[in-house]
């Protein structure tokens, strides 16, 4: 949420600078919206199957993968549609990735519904910290040059994947796969 959160007030005042009225401003974001949403509705079935048989980390580390190439293209090339496309693509990979991340999280305590009910709320509430914060310095990073800001992103991006490459086990054993 963190990686998100340093970008996530950038594409509004970008599309604003680019000339479109405030109003087309908020269409063009319906839009990307919409879209977004209507892709995720289609592909949700297939989301499940991918983690069941490439099993949960190689998905863990794809996805943040794609969101830090995506976002390096709107750093070597902050055009309009180039974070157009970069958002667009990236809020495909988030649902991938937060179906993993919950798969991994029953695999390790689906025996204890309270376990995993205490994890979900400590999550939610760290992913919400970590956006606030993350909006706090990005926010004026886009302010100063809209590339500062997603080159922030990009490296907690890394981060994320470096920790899942370091720190996290495959929770899905080959034979369930």
């Amino acid at each position: 949420s963190a990686c998100f959160g340093c970008i996530g007030t950038a594409l509004p005042p970008a599309l604003r600078a680019s000339g479109l009225a405030p109003a087309q401003v908020a269409l063009t974001l319906g839009r990307l919206g919409s879209a977004s949403a209507l892709f995720e509705v289609l592909l949700s079935g297939w989301f499940g199957r991918l983690a069941d048989a490439f099993g949960r980390k190689p998905i863990l580390l794809a996805a943040p993968a794609v969101t830090v190439v995506a976002r390096a293209m709107v750093v070597l090339n902050p055009t309009i549609p180039v974070m157009l496309g970069a958002r667009l693509g990236t809020t495909l990979v988030v649902p991938i990735y937060w179906l993993a991340f919950q798969a991994t999280c029953a695999d390790c305590f689906g025996k204890n519904a309270t376990a995993l009910a205490v994890l979900g709320s400590k999550l939610q509430a760290a992913m919400g910290f970590g956006y606030a914060l993350a909006s706090l310095v990005g926010g004026p990073l886009a302010q100063r040059d809209i590339r500062l800001a997603y080159a922030a992103s990009c490296t907690l991006g890394c981060c994320v994947i470096a920790c899942i490459a370091v720190g996290l086990r495959e929770t899905l054993p080959a034979n369930r796969r």
